[in-house]
């Protein structure tokens, strides 16, 4: 895992991951890792509390840090505004010192608003 990454886990005193994070996080990466492979969806299932948003946040990143053009590249669904600010959160905290940008969509304003706010243009 990329060392910024890494250091970001030892600063929030991560020592060890939960069950679903020592399972998810290892396939997704090696996925990561295979040249030219996408992550493709992904389901996972397990009580909250339970580490799910950090097991798909830390791939997704990683998987991120080196693209160069600026666009939309990752795009996370969830039900609730509240989840919408707390996996936001995380991967506000995960990006902090890389290029990565995290942008929230909760249907609150304007499609044309939203777009301008994540960078995009109208056609895509």
């Amino acid at each position: 895992m990329d060392e910024r990454l890494v250091a970001r886990l030892r600063a929030s005193g991560l020592e060890h991951f939960f069950p679903i994070q020592r399972e998810v996080v290892p396939a997704m990466l090696r996925v990561v890792r295979s040249k030219g492979a996408v992550l493709g969806d992904v389901c996972i299932s397990a009580p909250t509390g339970s580490g799910k948003t950090l097991a798909y946040a830390l791939p997704v990143i990683e998987s991120l840090l080196d693209r160069r053009v600026p666009a939309l590249r990752a795009l996370v669904l969830v039900p609730t505004r509240d989840l919408v600010q707390q996996v936001a959160a995380v991967f506000e905290a995960y990006c902090a010192g890389t290029p990565l940008r995290v942008a929230t969509a909760m249907g609150q304003v304007s499609l044309a608003r939203e777009r301008e706010r994540m960078g995009l243009r109208a056609d895509g």
